[in-house]
C-alpha cells in the first residue's frame, strides 16, 4: 500500500557516514565494524528491494555512507548548496 518513500534528514547535512569514533574507539574493533557495515547494508538491501519508488531530498552533505544512500534513490533532489562526497581516503 506504499506508493513512494521520502528519505530526508532534520539538521544542516543529509547524512555525513558511519561513526568511525564508535568503531576506532571500541575495544572490539572488528565486531564494531561488522556490526556498522551489516546494518547499514541491511537497509540499503531493503530499500533497494522495496516495490515504491525512493525519493532522497539531499540538504547539506552527503558522504560516505550518505553519497550511498542518496546514490540508492529512484530520484534524487539536491538543495541549492548541497554536497557529494566519497569519504573513504578521509578514513584511511
Amino acid at each position: 500500500s506504499v506508493r513512494a518513500v521520502l528519505l530526508q534528514a532534520e539538521g544542516k547535512n543529509f547524512c555525513v557516514g558511519g561513526d568511525m569514533g564508535f568503531v576506532g574507539n571500541h575495544e572490539n574493533r572488528p565486531w564494531a565494524i561488522k556490526s556498522t557495515v551489516v546494518d547499514f547494508h541491511l537497509a540499503i538491501q531493503h530499500f533497494a528491494e522495496m516495490d515504491a519508488p525512493l525519493i532522497v531530498a539531499v540538504n547539506g552533505v552527503a558522504a560516505g555512507a550518505g553519497l550511498a544512500l542518496a546514490a540508492l534513490g529512484d530520484y534524487v533532489v539536491g538543495a541549492q548548496g548541497s554536497r557529494y562526497a566519497f569519504a573513504y581516503n578521509s578514513v584511511g
